[in-house]
């Protein structure tokens, strides 16, 4: 009888543990999603604070060095040919985007034709960390705001 009530009870012990798991698992997944709204919204939110003229100005690029990005995030102004226009390590500036998603998000961006592709939130891998990045196209099709989680945001 002791067997099989210690039976019972190993079996309801494993069964909490799954359920445990289960909703800890959904928990991070809810938890993931709002990160991800924080983040896009906070994002779209600089893009809006320029005009296409207005991102060019180096009072401008002031702004975005200073402008609070969910995750510790980096925001990087690139042109139609992918050259860095901004980036808050200036050695960077004036250089090619080495990160072949980002570039190719760009190219995406530049061929559509129906203006879709206009606002664009996607992820990529950098070092081994989950980068998430929103890349923005200005109407004149010349500049992109590309804003990029530094920390992860899981």
């Amino acid at each position: 009888m002791k067997k099989g009530k210690l039976l019972i009870f190993s079996i309801i012990v494993i069964l909490l543990l799954l359920i445990g798991i289960v909703f800890s698992v959904r928990i991070r997944e809810i938890k993931n999603a709002e990160n991800i709204e924080i983040f896009q919204k906070e994002s779209i939110g600089l893009s809006k604070q320029f005009d296409n003229d207005v991102l060019t100005s180096d009072a401008n690029y002031d702004f975005i060095s200073e402008y609070q990005i969910p995750f510790g995030g980096t925001a990087v102004v690139v042109d139609s040919t992918i050259v860095t226009q901004y980036h808050p390590n200036s050695e960077l500036i004036g250089m090619v985007v080495p990160i072949v998603t980002i570039q190719e998000k760009i190219e995406e961006s530049l061929n559509d034709e129906s203006g879709d592709n206009k606002d664009i939130l996607f992820t990529y891998k950098y070092n081994g960390v989950e980068k998430l990045t929103y890349l923005h196209n200005y109407e004149n099709r010349l500049i992109f705001l590309i804003v990029i989680s530094d920390e992860n945001y899981k």
